[in-house]
């Protein structure tokens, strides 16, 4: 496995299906968010298939707003968020990013625990959904990374994600 950035025509297709296979969101909504992304990392397998993602795109100053953490079914419970989060973490952190917020569904308990884990904290909530937010100190990490250039869109703000 391994983590890239985003390549719109090889990877929408099966990001869609992803988010479609994971949340109650229309096919349109999702292509609106990923073409609007600041910026989305892909973690691939071996074949280079696509089996997980993470999107962001509604950034205030240095605070962005994820939109999507996805994972294929099959790669659930594999560990891999476990690799993609750090990076993701170092990654908008190069870019100056001091801040994140995200929501997560009140019944995905296992997603609470594993951003809770990574150092986020509630801070409230939204319908049946968890604000949850991290913030780093001015500092920057510095450390190599996998991840190759790609261009940005302007974002969006993104609508209420409930889990199927």
């Amino acid at each position: 496995m391994y983590i890239r950035k985003r390549i719109p025509a090889k990877d929408d297709a099966i990001l869609i299906e992803m988010v479609l296979d994971s949340f109650r969101v229309s096919r349109g909504v999702i292509t609106s968010i990923l073409k609007n992304a600041i910026d989305s990392l892909v973690v691939c397998n071996e074949q280079d298939v696509p089996v997980g993602f993470v999107s962001y795109r509604f950034r205030i100053m240095d605070i962005i707003y994820v939109d999507y953490v996805v994972f294929d079914e099959k790669y659930r419970g594999k560990g891999i968020a476990t690799t993609l989060l750090p990076e993701f973490e170092q990654h908008i952190r190069r870019q100056g990013i001091k801040g994140i917020y995200a929501t997560v569904d009140g019944e995905n308990e296992d997603a609470l625990r594993l951003f809770k884990r990574f150092g986020f904290n509630v801070a409230g909530k939204l319908g049946s959904s968890y604000i949850i937010e991290k913030f780093y100190s001015p500092q920057a990490e510095e450390s190599s990374s996998v991840l190759k250039n790609t261009n940005a869109p302007m974002p969006q703000l993104a609508p209420n994600l409930r889990r199927k």
